[in-house]
């Protein structure tokens, strides 16, 4: 079992949020966190919309369960809307900026977009499990997509593409988030039991085997993770 330091940060239960650089940032960021002028009310038009100028911002990514409201950064400008989703409450974004929504309702299928983009340019499909959390290797660029599945089952596509490799981990009864480290090593959050106790684990980088976690602080098994270079968030 291995000890990790553990910080915890505010992550809204219903909104999840990214911002998305035109370099390829990977930050996600708290609902607090979301400047106070973007604030505008989810505008209904037929299917989705973004500007075009939207493309040369830094961006602003938030999951609301149907649709993603996108920002620009740090100025909270209102974009464009991305519709069609069913419980998506999971994103994260590759060096490109390319932006992955999870859709953990729509049989397992989850869209990539362009940074910017206003209709997928690609989509995966999942295996064994309704899409919660993801998460892009940054040293190679493979996209790990966790959620709900009976067994708990981590999908690894490799290079964002094709057909996913499949990991179990028995010490969870369900996984939901999930997060790289700068050197390739996987984190999974989820559950321990249907009782509700958080289990963290780490997939090594080329490793089969998760190792688990021995947590300094108390977790809400649910919540988002992400590392800054020391510690994990939640």
């Amino acid at each position: 079992m291995r000890s990790w330091g553990f910080i915890r940060a505010a992550l809204g239960v219903c909104v999840a949020a990214l911002l998305a650089g035109c370099g390829g940032s990977q930050q996600i960021g708290a609902a607090g966190a979301i400047p106070a002028r973007a604030t505008a009310v989810h505008t209904e038009r037929a299917g989705s919309w973004i500007l075009p100028e939207a493309k040369n911002e830094a961006l602003l990514y938030v999951t609301n369960y149907s649709y993603v409201s996108v920002y620009t950064y740090p100025q909270g400008k209102l974009v464009g809307i991305l519709n069609g989703f069913r419980s998506s409450v999971g994103e994260c974004v590759d060096t490109n900026g390319d932006v992955v929504v999870t859709n953990s309702a729509r049989s397992g299928k989850i869209p990539k977009y362009a940074h910017g983009g206003r209709n997928p340019i690609a989509e995966l499909q999942t295996e064994r499990v309704g899409p919660v959390g993801c998460a892009f290797d940054p040293t190679t660029g493979d996209l790990a997509v966790t959620g709900f599945g009976e067994p708990p089952t981590i999908n690894v596509f490799r290079g964002a593409k094709g057909k996913p490799i499949l990991y179990k981990d028995k010490g969870f009864v369900e996984t939901q988030f999930c997060t790289f480290d700068n050197k390739g090593n996987l984190f999974v959050g989820g559950l321990k039991d249907f009782s509700g106790t958080p289990e963290l684990a780490e997939l090594p980088k080329g490793g089969s085997k998760f190792v688990e976690i021995a947590l300094n602080a108390k977790i809400d098994g649910g919540a988002g993770i992400e590392l800054d270079g020391r510690h994990l968030a939640s």
